[in-house]
Order: structure tokens, then C-alpha cells, then sequence
């Protein structure tokens, strides 16, 4: 199947300037395993409407269509210089940042700020790495926690219920009410951090981001954790069925697959929670100084975090999409979908992170 750069999927809207858009572009943004290729600077108008995406064995894939009645039109990197008609040794541009980022672990919003530069791969526009305004309304609740002790310091309990999304709706509540007004919260801010009252917009800015990223995390794995819960309530019967028990092989792939699922949802969470303990410590003796201690440990965290999170979350879209409903799906299938497909990778996936994590250090 040879594509001529500008035949698939002609009946889509044509391109703007800023790179191929549609209705699906915020939730391909805002997931950890897809990355709209749209938001790098391509030749390939094809390439430009594709994503690249992780699939149940977390290799990178270039996906040109998923729907419903035509299944899911995934190329492996490898074999893009065929459906783009290029030579199978290609020095192409678009093949060398196709290769760079078939070796991420992890395409979020936030391991992607990280791993870009440190691979050299080039963003149209690196602002538009950031969470969709969706995607913020959904981790409201959790932002909650790390920003309500900041607004109480400053406005008082009564204000610490305002719904903060991010760094800008943070500033909004110091710019409030008349200039004389914002001015004197923001020095009692700089008062508190001791600091100087022109870092402040800084402090707000890195705050609000560092913090959104934790809650944004935390939404991920408390999504995770909800699917895996399901998997686990039939658990007991994949294990009583007879194909299962009479097949030590698959049990034992079985066992290690939920195991190790549910490892590396505690020892993420462990983490996860961790932070919420730095926070509270944070505002116990608040400096800028402890705050930057603070988001240098979260951002050195985030690589590790988001290659399990997208692993995991990758494995549980797979099981979702090959068993929509779990109740009347066979027990015998789902064990070897768990056991044989759902179990690779899982036990890589911590050592992957860390490797990933001590390159952009």
C-alpha cells in the first residue's frame, strides 16, 4: 500500500498553518500513550495527520485511522518508507524523528518537555505542550489539594474554595480587584516566600505547572486503577476455569501479569502520595528555596512516572478493546490474552523508566 503524501484521508479538512486539527486532537494531546504528529514540523502532510502510538507490546506505531469498521491502519516505523514510497535506506528528515521518537517511553505533555530537547527532536511550538482545557476541568479536584494552602496564605479560607486549574487561573486570583490590591498580594506572597517580589509571577507560574502535572498524574492512575479493579473482580473465575488450571504455563503467566500490574500501581501511587506529603511539608516552612527542592524532585520523577503510567494504561486500552464487556467474555480467552499478551513487557517497565529518566538528567 503506497500513500503519495496527500490521497489518505482526503475527505479530512485541509491542514492550517499550524499542522493538521480535528476533533480528536486535545485527547490525542492529553494522553500518555498517542502523540498527534501534527505538533512537529514534518514534510509529510500524510505523516502531519497521522499519531504515533504505543501498542500492547509498547512499540511505537504510526497510526493513519482507527474506527470502528475499518479496524486500526498501524505501521510499524520501519516500514513507513514503503507507505510513503521513500527508499528503504532513506536519509529522510521525517524517518530521523520518527526513529527518535519510536524510543520514548512515554508521550505526555510532560515527559515529552524533557525528552524532545534531550533527543533533538524539533516541536512547532513548544507551548502547545500542555494539557488541554478538558483535560484541566477533569483534574480540578486533585489540583485542589496542592493549591488551596497557597490561596488561604494570602485570601483567607473563603477563597481557598475558587476552582484553580492551572498557573493561570492562579495569577487571575492575584490580579483580581484593583491594581493597589494585587500589588499588595503579591508582595504578602513574596513576604511569605522570601523572596523577591519580581520572581513572584515565576513562583506562580512553576507552582501551578509542577502541581498540575502530580494531579494530572494521580487522574491517570486513579483511571488505571478503576479498569484494573474490574479485571481483577473476574479474576478468581479466569483462575477456576479448566483450560486454566490444567495449564500451569498459563496460570503462572496469568499470576504474574495481575502481580505485576498490581506492583507497579502501588509503588506508583507510593510515589504519587509522597508528593502530596512534600506539599503539606512545603507550606509547614514555605521559602522558594523549599519549593524549588520541591518541583526538582517532582520533574525528576516524572520520566519514571509516565513510562509505567502509559505501560499500564496502554495494557488495560488493549484488554478494554479485545474484551468490552468482561461479564459474558470467555474466561478461558481472557486468561491468555492476560497471560500472553497483556504479561510482556510488565516486568521492563520500571528498568526502562529509570534508564530513560538517567539519560535526560
Amino acid at each position: 500500500m503506497n500513500l503519495d503524501g496527500n490521497s489518505l484521508l482526503e475527505e479530512k479538512p485541509k491542514e492550517t498553518e499550524t499542522g493538521y486539527r480535528d476533533a480528536s486532537f486535545d485527547a490525542d494531546r492529553d494522553s500518555l500513550h498517542i502523540l498527534p504528529l501534527a505538533l512537529l514540523p514534518l514534510e509529510s502532510s500524510t505523516l502531519r495527520r497521522a499519531k504515533l502510538v504505543k501498542n500492547v507490546r509498547m512499540e511505537s506505531a504510526v497510526e493513519f485511522f482507527n474506527d470502528g469498521t475499518s479496524g486500526s491502519g498501524q505501521y510499524d516505523i520501519n516500514e513507513i518508507h514503503c507507505v510513503l514510497d521513500m527508499p528503504k535506506k532513506s536519509a529522510h528528515p521525517d524517518m530521523k524523528i520518527l526513529r527518535g521518537l519510536g524510543e520514548l517511553p512515554s508521550y505526555d505533555v510532560y515527559s515529552l518537555r524533557i525528552l524532545l530537547r534531550e533527543h533533538d527532536i524539533p516541536v512547532n511550538d513548544f507551548s502547545e505542550l500542555k494539557l488541554s482545557d478538558k483535560k484541566k476541568q477533569e483534574v480540578a479536584d486533585y489540583m485542589a489539594t496542592f493549591t488551596r494552602p497557597l490561596i488561604t496564605h494570602i485570601f483567607g479560607k473563603d477563597a481557598a474554595k475558587t476552582e484553580i486549574r492551572d498557573a493561570s487561573d492562579l495569577m487571575k486570583m492575584f490580579q483580581k480587584g484593583d491594581p493597589a490590591q494585587a500589588r499588595r498580594n503579591l508582595v504578602q506572597l513574596s513576604e511569605i516566600l522570601k523572596t523577591d517580589l519580581m520572581d513572584v509571577p515565576r513562583f506562580i507560574e512553576d507552582y501551578g505547572d509542577i502541581f498540575l502535572s502530580i494531579s494530572y498524574f494521580k487522574h491517570c492512575l486513579d483511571t488505571f486503577s478503576a479498569g484494573f479493579a474490574d479485571i481483577c473482580s473476574v479474576y478468581g473465575d479466569i483462575q477456576e476455569n479448566y483450560q486454566v488450571k490444567n495449564d500451569p504455563r498459563l496460570a503462572e503467566a496469568c499470576d504474574q501479569a495481575i502481580s505485576l500490574m498490581r506492583q507497579h500501581e502501588r509503588n506508583t501511587r507510593n510515589k504519587l502520595n509522597a508528593f502530596d506529603r512534600s506539599s503539606v511539608e512545603l507550606w509547614e516552612n514555605i521559602s522558594a528555596d523549599n519549593f524549588h527542592r520541591i518541583s526538582q524532585l517532582v520533574r525528576g520523577e516524572h520520566i519514571q512516572i509516565a513510562s509505567v503510567l502509559c505501560g499500564l494504561t496502554v495494557k488495560l486500552a488493549s484488554f478494554r478493546s479485545r474484551f468490552p464487556n468482561i461479564e459474558v467474555a470467555g474466561t478461558a480467552k481472557m486468561a491468555e490474552y492476560i497471560g500472553f499478551e497483556m504479561r510482556q513487557y510488565l516486568d521492563e517497565l520500571t528498568e526502562n523508566a529509570k534508564r530513560q529518566a538517567h539519560k535526560a538528567a
